[in-house]
């Protein structure tokens, strides 16, 4: 059985972690800092 689930969704601290994954990324590509949020 495989499980899926929403990554956002299941955080119990709230965080938007496509979008920080996303920022990361972006500041690796760019040299700049990541802004977590």
């Amino acid at each position: 059985m495989i499980w899926r689930f929403n990554c956002t969704d299941a955080c119990p601290r709230g965080i938007k972690v496509t979008q920080a994954i996303t920022e990361v990324k972006r500041a690796l590509l760019f040299n700049r800092k990541a802004v977590v949020r």
